[in-house]
């Protein structure tokens, strides 16, 4: 269980990670289009 435990303490820094980049990309998205609706409808 050694090797799994270190590989679940990491793993919920890479969603953290993964859900961050993502916020940044749509908050992103958003400014540069000046529209909240843009980027969901369009995608």
């Amino acid at each position: 269980m050694g090797h799994s435990g270190g590989v679940r303490r990491l793993t919920w820094l890479a969603v953290l990670v993964a859900g961050v980049l993502a916020y940044l990309a749509v908050l992103r998205v958003m400014v540069s289009t000046q529209n909240v609706n843009y980027f969901p409808s369009r995608c």
